[in-house]
């Protein structure tokens, strides 16, 4: 059971789109913004085009764990690991720059956790899934 006091229905509809699989936030996010519709305002127009090129198949989760987190049973924030924010920006880097998006000066992967745990951070072991399935291919 989420602590409801805590936690509020996550509503962005970006995040809805491309499944992120977790219904709670907890807001304010690491930016201090409150209105998710605002945050759906700012997902849309500013990252629509590099998640049309698919730069990489976690970038929704990356982008949807930093300004909608999702929200613990305990009523915390739970920050994106460290694998899934290193993966994200090898492979979508490129494509930031050529669309003139500046990494977040925020976002230091090497600051973030790094954990099995979906309580402690989220994304690992998608990440971690992932490269094993790029890594068969390359053998």
């Amino acid at each position: 059971m989420v602590d409801d006091s805590n936690c509020t229905p996550m509503k962005v509809t970006l995040c809805q789109k491309f499944n992120v699989r977790y219904a709670y936030t907890k807001l304010p996010n690491r930016f201090g913004q409150t209105d998710q519709s605002i945050i759906n305002e700012k997902l849309t127009s500013t990252y629509s085009t590099i998640l049309g090129i698919k730069c990489y198949t976690l970038l929704p989760l990356f982008l949807c764990s930093q300004l909608v987190p999702p929200c613990n049973e305990t009523g915390y924030a739970v920050p994106m690991c460290k694998q899934l924010c290193k993966d994200t920006k090898h492979r979508c880097d490129f494509f930031l720059d050529i669309f003139d998006i500046e990494w977040p000066d925020e976002i230091d992967c090497e600051e973030l956790p790094d954990s099995n745990d979906p309580d402690v951070c989220v994304g690992n072991q998608q990440a971690m899934e992932l490269n094993q399935i790029a890594n068969r291919h390359c053998e």
